[in-house]
């Protein structure tokens, strides 16, 4: 099989976070990338951004099952969950898997995901 080159360019990215929140850590891998952000004054609260082009499959804990809220958004399904202080948005648009997973509300989560965009954009 043919190897893929991924150049930052091939990626999808949040176009609009909340002000205060920086990004911390920042990887990449086989079409994959890991954003995590973190609040610069209050540490506790983050943004885990997640997107992948590889497995689209998502596995959510059966301790979430009752807790699982489907959404629609710019178009797209999503799957919502919360536990405690933590939400998680997950998504399938244009063939690539996205979550975010944060101490933000559900409109905020949903706010972000609507930003998405490839890097070049």
């Amino acid at each position: 099989s043919r190897t893929r080159w991924f150049s930052v360019f091939d990626y999808y990215i949040p176009g609009v976070v909340p002000q205060g929140f920086a990004a911390e850590e920042i990887s990449f891998a086989d079409g994959d990338i890991l954003v995590h952000y973190r609040h610069t004054e209050n540490e506790e609260d983050y943004i885990r951004f997640f997107a992948t082009t590889g497995n689209k499959s998502a596995f959510i804990s059966e301790k979430f099952a009752d807790r699982l809220k489907l959404i629609e958004f710019n178009g797209a399904m999503g799957l919502v969950t919360e536990d405690g202080n933590t939400k998680t948005l997950v998504w399938l648009m244009d063939d690539v898997l996205f979550c975010i997973e944060s101490t933000l509300s559900e409109e905020e989560n949903c706010m972000i995901a609507a930003s998405i965009r490839t890097a070049e954009e």
